[in-house]
């Protein structure tokens, strides 16, 4: 088989596992791109192909685009995708990360080693591939991964200066309570680490473009419909208005007025409301618990 025969055949192996699926394929120079647009996410599976001389080598990665996250990404940097609707990437694993490998590659010199590399792809997109997708299929769940622990790699975003970019911008999307604080560590690694390379100025155009967004107009930018994603705010306000009604405090009335406001024309003077609500728990007998998680939606409320 010559190098246009094991692209041809390779191709058909995706085919067969992913065209069913819905997805579109892109042949590229190198290898093939597959990819996939459901919701908020875009999804993308491809391979790459390299002739040596008794043999052929292969490997294949997947990548998964956050919309909201990647449309804010571009916007700060003031780019335009080459290709309509590819925003690029969010996240990205290797099929060497599925097998613990360093650059895994498959040997091919038969067609048979062709329908066993079709097995093990499928394999590996049904048992990684696809709880990946459903696991990291929100702008909450990307700025968890990314920034519960910013001082910790992440292998699904390896590169310190897109994993800054990506987790401030996921965080101020999902009102992370944590927001300031992260902004201020990132800001940091980007001072000490990227001076005179060429990450620092996209670094601080980003964090410059979130100071000067406020929340809505991120949203608008991000194309993100409110009345479909919950806020860190609107959960953390149900969590508290559900500790406040098995605990028996009618206190929990207020709260679930103010959730309500958020939702019509009303919601900065909602805001302004939760902003000054700390008083509440002198006379309505918060606990500890309670008092922590109200002056959490109270720091959010403030953003």
């Amino acid at each position: 088989m010559n190098y246009s025969e094991v692209k041809k055949e390779l191709k058909k192996e995706f085919e067969n596992l992913l065209k069913p699926l819905g997805y579109k394929s892109k042949s590229e120079s190198q290898g093939c791109e597959f990819s996939l647009t459901k919701d908020i996410q875009f999804f993308r599976l491809g391979f790459g192909v390299a002739n040596y001389i008794d043999e052929f080598k292969t490997s294949c990665s997947i990548g998964l685009g956050i919309f909201p996250v990647q449309k804010i990404l571009f916007n700060a940097l003031d780019e335009i995708p080459i290709i309509p609707n590819d925003y690029g990437s969010t996240l990205g694993v290797r099929i060497s990360d599925y097998f613990g490998e360093t650059n895994y590659n498959y040997k091919i010199k038969t067609q048979e080693d062709i329908v066993e590399w079709g097995k093990i792809v499928t394999k590996f997109y049904q048992e990684y591939a696809v709880p990946f997708f459903e696991k990291y299929n929100s702008v909450d769940a990307i700025d968890k991964l990314l920034n519960e622990n910013p001082a910790e790699k992440v292998i699904y975003c390896d590169d310190l200066g897109w994993r800054i970019i990506k987790g401030l911008i996921s965080a101020k999307l999902n009102q992370n309570s944590k927001y300031n604080y992260l902004r201020d560590y990132y800001k940091g690694e980007v001072e000490s680490k990227f001076q005179g390379y060429f990450m620092y100025e996209k670094c601080m155009k980003v964090i410059d473009f979130l100071d000067s967004h406020s929340f809505e107009e991120l949203n608008k930018i991000a194309g993100i419909n409110q009345n479909i994603v919950k806020t860190e705010l609107e959960k953390k306000l149900e969590e508290l208005i559900i500790l406040l009604k098995n605990s028996n405090k009618p206190a929990y009335q207020f709260f679930e007025n103010i959730k309500a406001e958020l939702e019509t024309s009303n919601k900065q003077e909602a805001l302004n409301k939760l902003k000054t609500s700390f008083a509440i728990t002198q006379y309505a007998h918060f606990n500890f618990n309670e008092e922590k998680l109200l002056d959490e939606i109270i720091e959010i409320a403030s953003l």
